[in-house]
């Protein structure tokens, strides 16, 4: 199996030293990266980083004014770098209340989708625990995105495990014709972060599911214990104990 790294987890080296990170990605087996900032580079900068240590992307995490704000140059950006991903963590795009910011958000996320589209870009949703779990009115933002627009989505199995209180797989199931990516995080149910294979979350049934409909999968260790190299290599290699204890 080829995995990817959200570059979050090497964080400590790439706003110092993106060559850096993107160096270590690579000697820690990941193929591909999915960034998180790009710290002043322009995406040629990047291209050729990439391209040294053979690294692919698999996507970048964006806030979605930027495609309202100057389309045609931030299409340009991620071509150039190779994305065709452009992940959201967010639906804001103006309002003062939750729910104004999703009505405004599903205005206008349709037709990006499919002017994105044609560009070779899929605009893909990411959760995290929040998204999962019941405002004050009852509305949930997950469900909002999946029946209100035609995004994609880009699943966080540990933050759907802390949000929604079971195992994600039934929530991948149930959406599995507009999932485009699995993040492959670990932690408590209280949402304390953890070493990837050490948590609670059945991350093992998740990475089972994205394995058999072939999903790509993106390992995230975001706390930096002690360092950021360490903790990914210990997502590695936990993702490598999967792949010999199925035989992949």
């Amino acid at each position: 199996m080829e995995y990817g790294l959200q570059l979050c987890g090497l964080r400590d080296l790439a706003e110092k030293d993106m060559d850096a990170a993107l160096r270590t990605a690579a000697e820690l087996g990941f193929k591909s990266v999915e960034f998180a900032g790009f710290y002043g580079h322009s995406a040629e900068e990047l291209r050729e980083m990439l391209d040294k240590y053979g690294l692919s992307v698999i996507g970048a995490h964006c806030n979605f004014k930027e495609l309202l704000n100057d389309y045609e140059g931030t299409v340009k950006f991620h071509k150039t770098l190779g994305n065709k991903n452009f992940v959201i963590c967010s639906n804001n795009v103006g309002g003062s209340t939750y729910q104004e910011r999703m009505d405004r958000f599903a205005e206008v996320c349709d037709p990006m989708i499919e002017r994105l589209e044609k560009d070779g870009i899929t605009l893909a949703f990411h959760n995290h625990s929040f998204s999962m779990m019941p405002r004050n009115d009852g509305t949930v933002d997950f469900e909002q995105m999946l029946w209100r627009t035609n995004i994609k989505f880009e699943v966080d199995v540990y933050w759907a495990f802390v949000g929604i209180k079971n195992n994600p797989v039934a929530l991948l199931e149930r959406i599995r014709d507009r999932l485009v990516l699995v993040h492959i995080k670990d932690g408590d149910a209280a949402g304390e972060g953890c070493y990837i294979g050490q948590g609670e979350c059945p991350i093992e049934d998740s990475w089972l599911k994205a394995k058999e409909w072939g999903i790509p999968m993106i390992a995230e260790s975001e706390k930096q214990w002690p360092d950021g190299p360490t903790e990914c290599k210990a997502a590695m290699d936990c993702l490598k104990s999967l792949d010999a204890k199925y035989q992949i």
